[in-house]
């Protein structure tokens, strides 16, 4: 009596079919994610330069 389990097979994992709105999300997320990161680059050049200015109107001359 021995206890022989049969061997169990997995299936292949199903990939979904790469359509053009699939490409379009995909390149939409990356284009908001590369434009977010350059408008806070400038705001924070911004914030940068206006503390600097700020700052140099108390100095005294």
């Amino acid at each position: 009596m021995t206890d022989n389990a049969p061997a169990t097979t997995t299936l292949a994992a199903v990939k979904p079919a790469e359509s053009w709105m699939n490409r379009f999300f995909k390149t939409q997320g990356s284009v908001l994610l590369i434009f977010f990161s350059v408008t806070l680059g400038i705001f924070v050049l911004f914030i940068v330069i206006g503390r600097r200015v700020y700052l140099n109107m108390f100095k005294p001359k």
